[in-house]
């Protein structure tokens, strides 16, 4: 029997357009309540959703992208510390059609160690995709028709039996509890049962005893929860035995003895104040923690704790990177860290763990530096088996640390500024070595002292640190002196997952795994790490280039010497020159000025082009000689976005010879940039002399603008004596391709809006007085005036369009780092 309003489903779902739409339809026809939190489409008890659009789901290789997609959040589920219980049901869908899977059926797949999870599952593992594919569940599954009213019926009866859970089928699977999730599985529990079992034992004994196999029981004709706290006395607690039942139809018992060991040893966490731990100041995300130890277990060895390893972190702070090591590591690590309060909690968290307070930059350092033999204990600070332990060349070690990443802003050794950054006893040795501007960072100076400690031994770094130390230019003599570590692997996540930083203060922070044993240069090793979002997922992987000395953009263009005073531009339309640092020479030959500072992508607002010489440091001389080079810098440092993932990436000299047709489509999309900052200016008073400011970069002829029509009779009258400037000159003759072409004939059409009507308001406040107008000037004057709006949105579709196309050339042309992003994988 049809549903009331079964006719409308169709149609809402022909007319969506959108996955939301999609969603929107299902969710009032099935009157399904919105539950999109973790980022998944739809979910209830019993189902979880995955809605597509425009997705076929006909072919079992469509369906299994989805379906894939869909194990990624069941994974998620059943893993992770989300409390979420796991769903009977999957439903894929789209617009056309939809089916369910039986979430059980596919536990082989999502409790699998054999694809990668780390991906988002918008861009599952292909490896999965194929699997699924080819699995006979996949292939014989009914893909209902939901445009069809016969199909649609029997889906809709089979939908409503799963949203209530009446389908029949198999046993449900459960989430473990582990070392990852007891902490949120515990307040679960507490939240429901504390109170009742609430008396001369912690109710986290309780706890303990409920999730160990055979250690509880449900006595359903006293009304109560047996638990066999010890001596295998059985206590009975008066528990809502709905809510109990409940609460383990979610998770499972835990019968391996080795986990349960585990866990045993973390109880006393269950009622220890975490807040310092997640809240404190740039603490380091767990779950990012989580992965650098993933990271370094592919590298030395699971359990590399029983393998003749020892590990320590010396800005232990609260034991975040720890936090997640099982307790049969705890006594083969050592934290140490500047605070006691910190080193009190520590061992309340790490039991058997050695833990003290130790200032890594200024204690025993002279006895380090000095030769010092370790067996010297009576004047050393370092606890005795930490220092038996460095002498003893069968141990090997992991170096595991986020140190603080404070930086002095004062070479000076005598700085105020961030005074603990520039008296550490490491600093004072870092700078009489001549280290530079390296000696100024905390964790540039733990990496010295580590490398100097460990010079010798078997061991592998992990650090937690922003990534100048690879690719600052002022850092290159401690990676030649110093560092010469070798790269293992590593990634990359945002500043903004830390405690104490803002959205607008964004930059990488990356883990990376060095072997302090394997010595090689920089320039000899390829970096490449992953890329994770803020939600712990692998987005893509990135190069990240540590040797680029001579090959950086900013020495790729020449700069002739400059001799001759010219007015000093601080924007487009003022003239600097107060202070004392004024730069207000220019080369003979003079075109234009490109204010180039920095060589990293984090200064890319330093770049512009002007009509005259940068007021400020970081400027070139435009000539002839460099023209071109200097459109192309322009381009390299003006076309890509910055985010947070290249912000540090160098600008490289090209690795090949460019093409005409590059140069040529810089050179335009120059000319009408919103960063081309050259104007005309006619009688500008600069130290007691009168200057005609002229714009070279304007890309008209005059014959051609004396062709057309012009009202303002000031600006017809400055023809006259007119000559070509230097763009026009070199455009002339020119092959362009179609997109610079395109956008060449978009801007002389705004150009001539601007000359036919360019209104006395628009042209005063843009300082317009010659024929040679500034491509921004005309552009500030018919918007002024509110002229031009159809001819200024046709330059700039043409103007995106030649973006689009040079957008990829850079990267093809090496003038940036390499960052491959992962593909949505296809459901085709």
């Amino acid at each position: 029997m049809a549903r009331k309003g079964i006719g409308q489903f169709p149609k809402d779902l022909k007319s969506a357009t959108t996955e939301e739409a999609v969603k929107a339809a299902y969710a009032k026809y099935f009157k399904i309540p919105y539950n999109t939190k973790k980022h998944r489409d739809l979910i209830t008890e019993t189902l979880l959703f995955e809605f597509k659009f425009n997705k076929g789901l006909a072919k079992p290789k469509g369906r299994a992208a989805v379906l894939a997609q869909s194990l990624y959040y069941i994974r998620r589920i059943k893993y992770s510390d989300d409390p979420q219980k796991l769903p009977i049901y999957i439903c894929i869908a789209s617009e056309r059609a939809a089916a369910f899977f039986e979430v059980a059926e596919w536990s082989g797949f999502y409790s699998s160690d054999a694809y990668d999870w780390s991906l988002t599952p918008s861009t599952p593992d292909p490896k999965l995709v194929e699997a699924l594919a080819a699995h006979s569940g996949v292939k014989d599954v009914k893909a209902f028709n939901v445009q069809d009213e016969t199909d649609l019926e029997t889906f809709s009866t089979m939908m409503d039996a799963c949203i209530v859970g009446s389908v029949k089928a198999r046993t449900p699977d459960k989430k473990p509890i582990t070392d990852l999730n007891f902490l949120t599985a515990y307040n679960v529990w507490a939240k429901h049962f504390e109170e009742a079992v609430r008396n001369g034992h912690k109710p986290s004994m309780y706890f303990i005893c409920d999730i160990q196999v055979g250690n509880s029981r449900l006595a359903d004709d006293l009304g109560v929860v047996q638990f066999q706290i010890k001596n295998h006395t059985w206590v009975d607690k008066p528990i809502v035995l709905s809510d109990y039942r409940n609460f383990w139809s979610i998770y499972d018992r835990v019968s391996n003895p080795t986990i349960m060991r585990s866990l045993h040893a973390k109880a006393d966490r269950l009622t220890v104040d975490d807040t310092r731990r997640r809240e404190g100041e740039f603490y380091t995300p767990v779950h990012f923690a989580n992965v650098a130890l993933e990271h370094i277990e592919e590298a030395v060895g699971k359990e590399w704790w029983n393998k003749g390893y020892r590990l320590w972190d010396m800005a232990a702070g609260t034991g975040n990177l720890e936090w997640d090591l099982p307790a049969d590591a705890w006594d083969k690590i050592y934290l140490s860290t500047l605070h006691q309060q910190d080193v009190d909690h520590c061992a309340k968290l790490f039991g058997g763990a050695t833990c003290f307070q130790y200032d890594y930059l200024n204690d025993d350092v002279d006895l380090r530096f000095a030769g010092g033999a370790t067996n010297q204990f009576t004047s050393w600070k370092m606890p005795i088996k930490l220092r038996h332990d460095l002498d003893d060349q069968s141990i090997k070690w992991i170096i595991l640390i986020n140190p603080p990443f404070a930086t002095s802003q004062d070479a000076s050794r005598d700085s105020d500024s961030k005074r603990d950054v520039s008296t550490t006893a490491i600093r004072t040795i870092m700078h009489d070595q001549k280290l530079g501007a390296a000696s100024r960072e905390l964790f540039a100076q733990f990496i010295f002292r580590i490398s100097h400690e460990f010079a010798e031994k078997d061991a592998h770094l992990g650090l937690f640190s922003k990534i100048k130390y690879l690719n600052a230019p002022n850092d290159a003599p401690f990676r030649k002196k110093i560092f010469t570590a070798t790269f293992v692997s590593g990634f990359l996540f945002s500043s903004v997952n830390f405690v104490g930083t803002t959205m607008g203060d964004k930059f990488p922070v990356g883990f990376l795994l060095w072997n302090l044993k394997d010595k090689k240069a920089f320039k000899d090793q390829s970096v490449w790490v992953d890329v994770f979002n803020e939600k712990v997922e692998k987005v893509g992987c990135k190069q990240i280039i540590t040797d680029h000395g001579s090959s950086a953009l900013a020495t790729w263009v020449p700069r002739p010497k400059t001799t001759s005073v010219m007015p000093p531009f601080s924007s487009a339309l003022n003239i600097g020159g107060k202070g004392s640092d004024v730069r207000d020479k220019v080369a003979p030959g003079f075109i234009a000025s490109l204010m180039c500072k920095g060589n990293e992508l984090q200064n890319q607002n330093s770049t512009a082009l002007f009509s005259g010489p940068y007021t400020s440091a970081g400027a070139i001389t435009i000539t002839i000689s460099n023209f071109e080079k200097a459109m192309v810098v322009h381009t390299v440092r003006r076309l890509l976005m910055k985010d947070w993932t290249n912000d540090r990436d160098p600008f490289l000299a090209p690795n090949m010879p460019l093409s005409d047709d590059f140069i040529s489509d810089c050179v335009v999309w120059n000319l009408f940039s919103p960063f081309n900052y050259t104007v005309a200016m006619s009688n500008v008073n600069y130290k007691e002399k009168l200057f005609q400011i002229h714009n070279n970069l304007f890309p008209i002829s005059v014959a051609e603008v004396g062709t057309w029509s012009i009202a303002e009779q000031s600006i017809r009258d400055t023809l006259m004596s007119a000559t070509d400037r230097f763009a026009s000159q070199w455009l002339a003759g020119k092959v362009l391709t179609e997109e610079a072409k395109a956008l060449l004939d978009a801007g002389v059409e705004v150009y001539k809006t601007f000359f036919r009507e360019p209104g006395g308001v628009g042209v005063s406040k843009s300082k317009i007085s010659t024929w040679d107008v500034g491509w921004i000037q005309a552009k500030w004057a018919l918007e002024a005036n509110g002229r031009g709006a159809n001819e200024i949105k046709t330059h700039a579709s043409a103007f995106k369009a030649l973006s689009a196309k040079l957008l990829p050339q850079l990267y093809s042309y090496g003038f940036f780092a390499e960052t491959k992003w992962n593909d949505v994988v296809s459901d085709e």
